[in-house]
């Protein structure tokens, strides 16, 4: 492995594991096929007709448990991005999407490539990719010019959109939203005279960058004028993620007073984490269409703040999950995001569900080798009996036995054979032990003989490995006490920085492991020299090097996606580690001296950071310009910072040996709660 510069902060990437047997790939009924309709049809009152008629033919879906997903990805998910995809990485990740079992697929948008030059080769992607039978592959056509350059790539579905905010509107397509629905009224005619299904989109349907939260009414207006117009659905778009499940029912009602809930899809940015739960509100409301983006991809270029789309992994996890079908392999669409990913340079995915295709548990059944247990072997097998043991006591209420934990050379089946660990006959009598005979006082929820058992004598504990199992070289690291070098991974590595090198043990194991399939495996380095590394150390290779720092970078904070690190600079830098070079960086400058100490919260939107300035500052996440609260109780550095996983606001930190005191804040207040004395640092 290529050598580091000097690490003075290690970060690891942690994801939670979400794991599940792998749905089967459903073939998507021609329910979900729209058929179409008479065309040329010049009066408003006869589009709407038209309209109704496809509201008809897909009513069946709303009350269903029919999903059809409208994979943005390749469309919304790349437009924004800074570097321009080569266009047959573009061609290849919507053939990889329509081989996942995707309907709809919007693949690319005429616009003018002066304001988005990512989509200029758009006539070339359409050109070039496979289009199955029963895909969809819907294009943006903002005006005529766009429809006649559609049309001639032979396009058989566009799609106009427009935005329920006067200030968007202008700053999207640079038209008011009265001029924009009169250039969709000439757009939708000439689509409908050659024969071509037009969408229709709807931006900033719960709030604005400009004008913040947007009356429901608004949207309705605009939704039932697309509709009357002719367009067969309308997309309701959170862009900027601010939406909850409250804002948006009360705006799905509104618009559901003037459009037939089947004519209707809901498009969600994942911004604050709410992505999922909205969209269950719009299924419980009987929406069946959804926008998402494979692996998390997108963000629109004009709106500030805006992150990406929701991961369609983790749609298709969740529908998957609640009983819906979609029609989609979610391991092959895992495989595409991570494709997708690498080739925009190794970004991680925002998709939690994509580890769980990776990673194969058989939860019922041991496969076990033919051969006699051996020393370390026999120990295993009586920490699984004794815990089996456990399991069956809690369940049927037996009283379990010691003696049965004991390996006896008959546990040794033959190869192929199988023993269930969750196996037991349940009896027919005694089912459970009289709580009064229990200690009613316990803390734990386990009963008195399984809390017996498990505190009985077992045989020597697992050795913890002397050696690790990989070895990062760092030969420039310096040795420094004040600096944070050891942290874990989500899958039980621990990270340690020692001397001129950077030790990963695993934690679950004394063997030696090369392969990882989880995620949590994207570790941040932080260096003497002012940059952070990133390594992706299940494939023990560097995927990016982070500048912007002028000094040592001695504190690093994950948030999903969102990396900060604080400096010898006095600045912290946050990025969207999404974002494939150093254009999203936000740097924030309120410290007077070194950054060392960075901590986000639980609930993902508030950042802490301490200094050698004797400030602790917390920062907001929807607005990092200047610090919430500024804290300046310490008389010393600030370097141990930590946040309450039950109370929400509830922040602690550490002062240096000056100090030696340990404080409580409030941040949802700004005041300041309690101090201890510690008699150190």
């Amino acid at each position: 492995m290529a050598a580091l510069a000097t690490v003075t902060r290690l970060g690891w990437h942690t994801r939670p594991l979400s794991v599940s047997p792998t749905p089967p790939h459903l073939l998507l009924p021609l329910l979900l096929r729209r058929e179409h309709t008479s065309r040329g049809l010049a009066t408003a009152s006869a589009a709407s007709a038209a309209a109704v008629t496809r509201g008809a033919t897909a009513g069946s879906r709303s009350h269903s448990k029919l999903v059809k997903i409208v994979e943005v990805g390749p469309r919304d998910g790349l437009q924004n991005e800074a570097t321009i995809v080569p266009t047959a990485t573009k061609i290849a990740l919507i053939d990889g999407l329509a081989r996942s079992g995707l309907s709809s697929i919007e693949a690319t948008s005429f616009v003018s490539p002066k304001w988005v030059p990512q989509m200029a080769d758009a006539a070339e992607v359409l050109a070039g990719i496979s289009r199955p039978p029963g895909v969809s592959f819907p294009v943006l056509t903002p005006n005529v010019r766009g429809l006649e350059a559609a049309l001639a790539a032979d396009a058989k579905v566009v799609a106009v959109f427009g935005a329920a905010s006067e200030s968007f509107s202008r700053k999207n397509i640079n038209t008011s939203i009265a001029e924009s629905l009169k250039r969709f009224e000439e757009v939708v005619r000439l689509a409908r005279d050659a024969n071509v299904d037009v969408r229709g989109y709807i931006s900033c349907v719960v709030g604005c960058p400009y004008e913040g939260q947007i009356n429901p009414k608004a949207v309705a207006d605009l939704a039932e004028a697309l509709y009357k117009m002719g367009c067969y659905e309308i997309s309701l778009g959170d862009t900027i993620g601010v939406g909850t499940p409250a804002s948006v029912l009360r705006m799905l009602d509104e618009v559901m007073k003037v459009v037939p809930v089947p004519n209707l899809a809901v498009h969600f940015h994942d911004t604050y984490g709410q992505a999922l739960a909205n969209i269950y509100a719009a299924l419980e409301r009987g929406v069946r269409t959804v926008d998402s983006s494979v692996a998390g991809l997108g963000g629109c270029p004009y709106a500030e703040g805006a992150t990406g789309n929701v991961a369609t992994e983790d749609v298709v996890y969740m529908l998957h999950g609640c009983g819906y079908e979609t029609g989609v392999d979610l391991e092959k669409l895992v495989g595409v995001g991570q494709e997708i990913c690498d080739a925009l340079g190794g970004r991680p995915t925002s998709s939690r569900a994509e580890p769980s295709t990776e990673v194969k548990f058989q939860v019922a059944q041991l496969a076990l080798e033919e051969k006699k247990p051996k020393a370390q072997d026999a120990q295993k097998v009586f920490t699984d009996n004794m815990y089996k043991a456990v399991i069956q006591a809690e369940v049927t209420g037996l009283s379990p036995s010691l003696k049965s934990l004991v390996p006896t050379a008959d546990e040794s089946p033959s190869r192929g054979a199988t023993q269930s660990t969750l196996t037991f006959s349940t009896p027919r009598k005694n089912r459970r032990p009289n709580p009064a005979d229990e200690d009613r006082f316990s803390t734990t929820p386990l009963s008195s003989p399984s809390r017996k058992l498990l505190s009985a004598p077992i045989a020597s504990p697992r050795v913890i490995p002397k050696t690790p199992f990989r070895v990062l070289d760092a030969p420039n690291m310096l040795d420094d006490f004040y600096l944070n070098l050891m942290d874990w991974s989500s899958t039980n590595i621990l990270g340690v920085g020692l001397g001129s090198s950077v030790y990963l043990w695993s934690a679950q194991s004394n063997k030696v492991t090369l392969t990882w399939n989880q995620k949590g495996t994207h570790l941040a380095v932080g260096t003497n020299s002012g940059f952070v590394e990133l390594w992706d150390v299940s494939r023990n290779k560097r995927v990016r090097q982070l500048h912007g720092h002028q000094a040592r970078v001695g504190s690093l904070a994950w948030n999903d996606h969102i990396l900060s690190s604080g400096s010898r600079d006095f600045s912290i830098l946050t990025r969207d580690m999404r974002a494939p070079n150093d254009d999203s960086v936000f740097r924030h400058t309120h410290h007077r001296q070194e950054v060392c100490g960075l901590k986000w919260s639980p609930d993902q939107t508030q950042l802490a950071s301490g200094g050698n300035d004797n400030c602790l500052l917390v920062w907001d996440r929807a607005q990092l310009a200047r610090p919430l609260h500024t804290f300046t109780g310490h008389e010393a550095a600030i370097k141990a910072i930590a946040w309450s996983p039950f109370q929400s606001g509830l922040l602690v930190s550490g002062g240096g040996t000056n100090d030696r005191k340990i404080r409580f804040w409030n941040t949802q207040t700004g005041a300041a709660l309690n101090s201890l004395d510690s008699g150190s640092q």
